[in-house]
């Protein structure tokens, strides 16, 4: 069943595009940089370029995952006064329900509210993993 539809204030809308925007750039910034240290090293050491290509594909990964992890966040967090539901977040992110639930805490929530300037609509979750 989907989601009903909500009205999204304009504020709210240029959240999401901005953290969309900072997030897509932390992470291609993060790729330019590995891949100028990847060479660097590669040359100064003689290491397998296969092995490096591979420990880039490795950050990369680890850094979409944290985007997974922080947009659920937002959008549970910090979206309207109606969150996303759990189900709809892990229909679309490729995850289960209790993924979703489990797979932002304190700390993914501290990085959304930097980046877009917000604090969350709702107070810190009980139980949520600090050590995130």
């Amino acid at each position: 069943m989907p989601a009903p539809e909500v009205a999204v204030s304009d504020e709210e809308a240029d959240a999401a595009v901005h953290l969309a925007k900072t997030l897509t750039s932390d992470i291609a910034e993060l790729g330019e940089e590995k891949t100028f240290r990847l060479e660097a090293t590669s040359e100064a050491l003689g290491v397998d370029p296969l092995l490096l290509a591979l420990d880039g594909l490795k950050t990369q990964k680890e850094a979409v995952d944290a985007q997974i992890r922080r947009l659920p966040a937002y959008g549970r967090e910090f979206y309207s006064s109606h969150p996303y539901s759990l189900e709809e977040l892990a229909r679309h992110s490729g995850h289960t329900f209790s993924s979703v639930r489990t797979g932002y805490g304190d700390k993914e929530i501290q990085a959304v509210a930097e980046q877009i300037g917000l604090q969350p609509n709702r107070p810190t979750r009980p139980g949520a993993d600090k050590t995130r």
